[in-house]
């Protein structure tokens, strides 16, 4: 095994028993709190793992099999669609505790299925092409890096407008402002 092999499969493996431990905590507290955004939230931990699992296997056997391999392909079909439905269960659990109302069911299909579309859509851009290793690590990881980005700036300003007015120390973080400028103000 190389060094960059450990590095992978040691960081990894420290994200994922977090994010393991940090859905259990949230399933806890939801069972505990009965707060329907929690469900969002632990499924997108639990679906981080996937994620993260998928890419790290997908990464090692890169080096052995073509990228049109039915492995490779399944692997970043499950991956990306992972990562897509890790983005959107973290907006609709946003999105739930923002409102402060359970988010109507018709949304919840479509929502899903263009998380997966996106999975299945990316892992077969320049799939055909050899050369289009730079194509391919685009679409897969860089579209994923500024969705992933932009949901989370959504999230941020759901969540501060939800607090507005309240003074809270969450509240005066999400605007920006450091942990000691926002306790002293807040």
């Amino acid at each position: 095994m190389t060094a960059s092999t450990a590095s992978l499969l040691l960081s990894s493996g420290i994200q994922i028993a977090g994010a393991l431990v940090f859905a259990f905590v949230l399933r806890s507290f939801q069972q505990r709190e009965g707060r329907p955004y929690l469900r969002f939230w632990t499924w997108s931990w639990l679906a981080f793992i996937v994620y993260t699992a998928g890419a790290v296997a997908s990464r090692l056997i890169a080096s052995s099999q073509a990228p049109t391999t039915p492995t490779r392909i399944a692997l970043s079909v499950v991956s990306l669609g992972a990562g897509y439905l890790q983005v959107t269960w973290l907006l609709l659990g946003t999105y739930e505790f923002s409102k402060r109302r359970v988010l109507a069911s018709t949304w919840l299909l479509p929502t899903l299925a263009v998380a997966l579309a996106l999975g299945v859509g990316l892992t077969l851009v320049g799939i055909g092409d050899p050369a289009a290793a730079n194509l391919r690590y685009f679409a897969r990881v860089g579209v994923r890096v500024f969705v992933t980005g932009a949901a989370l700036a959504v999230a941020a300003v759901w969540v501060a407008r939800e607090g507005a007015g309240r003074g809270s120390l969450g509240t005066c973080c999400c605007r920006g402002r450091s942990s000691s400028t926002a306790s002293a103000s807040c």
